[in-house]
């Protein structure tokens, strides 16, 4: 599934530009594939980051035979996700098609939601110190794993409540200190 971070000054906060999509948050097809492995990338100023987190294939999808479709790898511009697409030609001849897209980040199925937290969206927690407006979401199919990733599960907390836990931390010891604070409106 597809988890977008959204940076943007309180100042420049327009509601048409904010329906706006910049060119750069769509997934482009590529066509050279890079060597290093998906990292994600830290977001820069006001712009949108978009995130993709692979899910692990199902106990059941396994039991049915499928395969896994997807790589990913990363270069100094950000993730690439390569699909493998199974096809098969006019005359059955199966072949696989390969179809490359970038991302700002790509996490693999064994990535635990504080590792995720980590590499894209506990940044956002200093720009809402900062006076900036930040907002994260989870986009994609039934069964992506939106839910597992935002909300958690008693073994595993998800993005909410761990985006929640540094907001009271920093503005616990800031108040501690004499310091920022953070004004909710």
């Amino acid at each position: 599934f597809f988890f977008w971070c959204f940076l943007k000054r309180r100042s420049r906060c327009r509601c048409a530009a904010a329906a706006r999509l910049p060119e750069a948050a769509h997934c482009t097809p590529m066509s050279e594939t890079p060597a290093r492995p998906a990292q994600p990338r830290r977001p820069r100023g006001n712009r949108l980051q978009v995130v993709v987190r692979k899910r692990p294939l199902s106990g059941r999808e396994a039991e049915r035979g499928r395969r896994d479709v997807l790589d990913m790898q990363a270069d100094a511009e950000g993730a690439w996700v390569i699909v493998h697409e199974p096809k098969t030609k006019v005359d059955l001849t199966a072949y696989i098609e390969t179809h490359n897209f970038r991302f700002d980040g790509a996490f693999g199925e064994a990535t635990t939601n504080r590792t995720l937290y980590a590499g894209s969206v506990a940044p956002l927690v200093s720009h809402l110190f900062a006076g900036r407006i930040a907002t994260c979401f989870a986009y994609g199919a039934t069964g992506a794993g939106k839910t597992h990733t935002m909300l958690g599960s008693p073994q595993e907390h998800g993005i909410y409540s761990l985006a929640a836990n540094s907001i009271f931390e920093r503005m616990e010891a800031s108040n501690g200190a004499g310091g920022e604070g953070l004004v909710l409106r």
